[in-house]
C-alpha cells in the first residue's frame, strides 16, 4: 500500500500589508481572494484557531 507523502509548504503573498495598518475591509477582501485562489486549485481552507491568525490551506 502506498504511504501518503505530506509536504509542509509556506506561501508568502505580497499584499501591500503595512505592519497591521491595512484597513479591515481591504484585509477581508485580500483573504477572500487568497481563499478563492487556493480553493480553485484543489486546496481546502481551514480557519486558524487564533482569531487574528492566517487561514491554513490543505491539499
Amino acid at each position: 500500500m502506498d504511504t501518503p507523502i505530506y509536504i509542509d509548504t509556506y506561501f508568502r503573498v505580497e499584499s501591500g500589508y503595512d505592519g497591521g495598518r491595512m484597513p479591515e475591509e481591504k484585509a477581508g477582501r485580500f483573504f477572500d481572494e487568497v481563499k478563492r485562489l487556493f480553493t480553485e486549485t484543489g486546496f481546502s481552507i481551514k480557519e486558524n484557531k487564533y482569531k487574528d491568525g492566517c487561514p491554513v490551506s490543505i491539499r
